[in-house]
């Protein structure tokens, strides 16, 4: 007997098919005494042999036969074969199969095979039957290897989420698994609330911690009082007795990592997994190796030890650890790589995480690793792939459009975390309604349970890699731990106040333990928000606590940035400390500081090599210079300056550059230009930027140079208005250059004026009133005050354009008397000066100026100005600040007895601004003999542990008398602050406000 053509052709086809699938790793199976559409079963593998539990269904067509209906495209290649059959049940059973479907095609001289996943949606009906077609560019290889992966893990049970709650404990997931899952998904394993008689597992135990819910392991741990507890043992005496040395590791490992969440003691973890690691457990304990070693890594993350969280992770990432947990160390992995600015490291592993995640859509573990993942690969920037390009890159760029990455975002362990993070919300919410209902301060009191629940969901994200979706619970519990620091350091140091008598010194006096704690916790939440990139948040924090205290935290914060390197999540917040709190260095680490900027200003090739800037660096970077060089020494500043010399011919190439320069130029010392005039009298000559010129002739004029002088009086007599803008003493001008500066300053208000009552406004800029007001004061004979009245009196101009002047001439008691006169006739008939609150500052301050003014011109008294600041007092705290000018306004008013005692009283309020605008009018009107309670004041203002206060001060010492007893404590107080800014200010004792 003869066997058929086909029949050996067939058989030929499926021993071909069977030997590509082994050739790949995966295990094929006959199927010949069942065969009813199916020829092989094939056990799924990774590509490191690891079996993922799925299984495939083959269903084999071998012969050229079944190649005779192609499918062309455009430049008629063929891109596929049609395969059909007029028996829809064929079809129909292939596609509601629970296992995957694979039909594989194979050619009569079997060197290639071609296969399609039979899905609903690539199934057509032709009206005789279906079709479908096989792609011409799959093949059963190392090529397709990932998309046969993805094809066999797509059908694999998901598992039902809903209710799960209420079934939670350590054997609802498999026993390799529950140690992750309790880790990442403590929802799924932490008992519910009630039997605290049970026996916990350890990993239950762990969930709890996870959860923040350590109320409910203290009800677990607590004694016995029945009859029954001296006969039968505690049922959780291991949880109560948990320590390094427990018998079951399980329980070691409970204690480390309860060590780890509430001390942040990160040694018995790291002890825990480097013995793990050692002791190499069998292989069906790895998955204690990759628990360990994962909590390990992200306490190490956590305290910016980068190179050991590296040789933690690269020990532990052997072949051995099963999918999931060789996926979940390569995503730690990948996470570091990030931070060191090794990006296509870290896509590379990134990918190769996802390849070892793909085949277990049923644990969510998986998903929530995977998520992190695939964040990574959507926030690193892509590099263009080359002719080298691996098989990683490949499978990177398969995904290039970032959908698939995208879609694995929403998984449901973050959704759980979503939930905790609502809840501990909701409970803060409850707090700061019963803090507004109370009239106490927010962030007076704190929710333990809430900060524990947000830690909980900080760690469990940490623990998956996901670090950007770890900055939301950590963000919102470091923002209550800080507003409730500082309120109990606040009151700590009210109560150091009061027990001494007199106010701690903010250089360093005695402090309680209570306000040294809370300082510490402050500083800790400050350097939380910098280590996780949270630089918008941190801003708001540093310019706080900056002005109103404390300021050690700062000092500590700043001390940490500057030892750390340049990293992509911290760059950022890093300037932002240089920037709003770089006063506070000493010289030693000024220099540091602004030596890193410069090198990553002055390379910036290298600084990219470090990190990958989202930022402008050139515009941070030298703000953070400007802000620090007040604290910096001279060789400092020779080295700003020379960086900024050698910047100057490049302007002629790009003008956009003079803006940063400018800044630099402005902060650095004159006595620095002096020492190099003529190197700057050449930039001066070779610059293409008039400002900047204009700058460095200032400075070299101000260090004592006299050509610079005369040359930037010749510019104003030429009529230069900049120029004599940088010559800034007015009483300096030829009474040539003041005719032409004020011919310009009059045209520029009469034509602000026209544009005004046409409705168009100009936006602010230069205050041309202002200065021909001031050009008036100073020169009586070219004074125009028509003009400047006509500019303040009339309603159509703008509060921007306005306001200064008003200041201005409620600051001086030089207006002429025919002028006061006709203001204060109209603000006694008016009360207000009217404007157009177009844009620029609220009319309130146009308000707050008006009062000032009529203070100065006597249109009111002092009697109706306090009445006026006690009814803002009462308002919002922007009221409040508005009514600091009137506060300000007082100072010619402090030698009444009433006006005195307010503004005493007014320096200890509980806004800063107001404290701040009574200490400047206490201290302008103080009489040369004051009294001692007036004296302490002042004192106790120059002491705060906040700078606004001591530098408004310092900057006003200059109008204290001379001859009042307190001034040379004050100004020594204010020459020891550990701020350069009011150090400067108080030894310069003029006044610039």
């Amino acid at each position: 007997m003869r066997s058929g053509e086909d029949e050996q052709t067939g058989t030929s086809g499926l021993t071909f098919v069977k030997w590509l699938f082994q050739r790949i790793g995966w295990g094929p199976v006959d199927n010949y005494q069942h065969d009813l559409g199916v020829d092989l079963f094939v056990q799924v593998r990774d590509d490191r042999r690891f079996d993922r539990t799925t299984l495939v269904a083959v269903q084999v067509k071998a012969g050229n036969s079944y190649f005779k209906s192609p499918q062309k495209d455009a430049a008629d290649n063929t891109v596929g074969w049609w395969y059909a059959e007029s028996k829809v049940d064929h079809f129909d059973d292939w596609v509601r199969h629970p296992l995957p479907h694979f039909l594989v095609l194979v050619t009569d001289d079997q060197d290639t095979t071609y296969w399609v996943h039979l899905t609903a949606d690539k199934i057509q009906k032709t009206g005789k039957g279906c079709k479908v077609l096989v792609p011409a560019n799959q093949h059963i290889d190392r090529a397709s290897f990932d998309a046969l992966m993805a094809a066999a893990s797509s059908a694999k049970a998901t598992r039902e989420l809903q209710g799960l709650i209420y079934s939670a404990g350590a054997n609802s997931v498999g026993p390799a698994r529950s140690l992750r899952h309790s880790l990442i998904a403590p929802r799924l394993i932490a008992p519910q609330r009630g039997d605290y008689s049970r026996t916990l597992e350890p990993e239950e135990a762990i969930a709890l911690i996870m959860l923040g819910r350590y109320q409910d392991l203290t009800f677990y741990s607590r004694q016995r009082h029945d009859g029954e507890a001296s006969k039968t043992p505690h049922p959780n005496k291991q949880l109560i007795a948990a320590s390094p040395s427990s018998a079951d590791w399980r329980w070691q490992f409970f204690h480390a990592l309860r060590e780890f969440a509430t001390k942040r003691d990160t040694e018995p973890i790291l002890h825990l997994a480097t013995r793990t690691i050692g002791g190499r457990p069998k292989p069906e304990g790895t998955y204690r190796r990759a628990a360990a070693v994962a909590v390990a890594a992200v306490g190490l993350i956590d305290t910016e030890r980068w190179q050991d969280a590296v040789d933690l992770l690269e020990n532990a990432s052997s072949e051995d650890l099963n999918p999931v947990d060789y996926g979940w160390i390569l995503t730690l992995r990948a996470l570091i790589l990030f931070e060191q600015n090794q990006g296509d490291d870290a896509r590379r592993a990134a990918v190769k995480a996802l390849r070892a995640l793909g085949g277990d859509h049923d644990d969510v573990t998986a998903r929530a690793i995977g998520r992190a993942a695939a964040t990574l690969l959507i926030t690193v920037p892509r590099r263009s792939l080359g002719k080298n390009a691996t098989e990683d890159d490949a499978f990177e760029q398969d995904r290039a459009d970032g959908r698939k990455h995208r879609e694995m975002l929403d998984t449901a362990v973050s959704w759980w975390q979503g939930l905790e993070i609502a809840d501990a919300l909701d409970k803060y919410d409850t707090i700061t309604h019963a803090s507004w209902g109370k009239i106490t301060d927010l962030g007076g009191e704190i929710s333990a349970s809430s900060q524990n629940q947000l830690a909980g969901a900080w760690l469990s994200a940490m623990l998956a890699g996901d670090r950007a979706r770890a900055r939301w619970p950590l963000l919102i519990q470091a923002q209550h731990e800080l507003q409730h620091q500082e309120v109990c350091w606040r009151d700590a140091r009210a109560e150091e106040f009061g027990n001494s008598g007199s106010h701690p010194a903010a250089g360093g006096g005695r402090e309680s333990s209570r306000s040294q704690d809370a300082a510490r916790e402050v500083a800790e939440s400050l350097d939380r928000l910098r280590r996780y990139g949270l630089q918008k948040e941190l801003d708001v924090a540093v310019a706080r606590l900056w002005r109103t205290g404390p300021t050690e935290p700062l000092m500590v914060n700043l001390r940490r940035a500057i030892d750390q390197p340049w990293r992509n999540t911290t760059a950022r917040s890093k300037i932002v400390l240089m920037t709003r709190a770089g006063d506070l260095l000493d010289f030693a680490g000024a220099a540091e500081a602004v030596g890193q900027c410069l090198d990553a200003l002055s390379d910036p090739e290298e600084f990219h090599r470090q990190i990958t800037p989202t930022f402008s660096a050139r515009h941070f970077l030298g703000d953070a210079v400007r802000r620090m060089l007040v604290a910096a020494d001279t060789a400092t500043h020779a080295r700003v300056l020379e960086m900024a010399l050698s910047n100057i011919p490049l302007l002629n190439a790009e003008s956009a550059g003079e803006e940063h320069l400018l800044d630099l130029v402005r902060q650095i010392k004159p006595d620095v230009l002096g020492v190099r005039c003529e190197d700057v009298h050449r930039a001066v000559n070779a610059t293409t930027g008039r400002r900047l010129a204009l700058l460095l002739l200032g400075k070299l004029a101000e260090s004592g140079d006299q050509l610079a002088q005369t040359e930037l009086e010749r510019r104003v007599e030429q009529g230069d208005y900049d120029a004599a803008g940088i010559i800034g003493t007015i009483a300096a001008f030829s009474p040539v250059a003041a005719r032409k500066l004020v011919d310009h300053d009059q045209t520029a208000c009469r034509s602000m004026l026209e544009e005004a009552r046409r409705g168009s406004y100009g936006g602010g800029g230069i205050d041309h009133a202002r200065n021909l007001a001031a050009m008036g004061l100073a020169f009586p004979d070219l004074a125009d005050w028509d003009t400047v009245l006509e500019v303040v009196l009339d309603p159509q101009v703008a509060v921007v354009d306005k306001l200064g002047t008003v200041m201005l001439l409620a600051n001086t008691t030089a207006v002429p008397e025919h002028i006061k006169t006709r203001l204060r006739i109209h603000l006694v008939e008016h009360q207000v000066i009217p404007a157009r609150p177009v844009f620029g500052p609220p009319l309130d301050e146009l308000t707050a100026a008006c009062y000032r003014l009529a203070l100065s011109v006597g249109a009111t008294d002092a009697t109706r100005a306090l009445a006026q600041v006690l009814n803002w007092l009462r308002g919002s705290a922007l009221k409040r600040r508005v009514a600091t000018q009137i506060v300000t306004a007082l100072a010619g008013m402090a030698v009444d007895p009433v006006v005195q005692g307010a503004l005493m009283m007014l320096t200890g309020d509980p806004q800063v601004e107001v404290r701040r605008a009574a200490a400047i009018a206490l201290a302008r009107g103080t009489p040369a003999r004051s009294s001692i309670p007036v004296e302490q004041a002042l004192l106790a203002a120059g002491r705060e542990a906040g700078c606004a206060v001591p530098l408004a001060l310092a900057q006003t010492l200059s109008a204290i008398p001379q001859g009042w007893e307190g001034r040379d404590d004050l100004k020594a107080t204010l020459t020891g602050h550990r701020s350069a800014q009011i150090r400067h200010a108080a030894v310069r004792d003029s006044p610039t406000i």
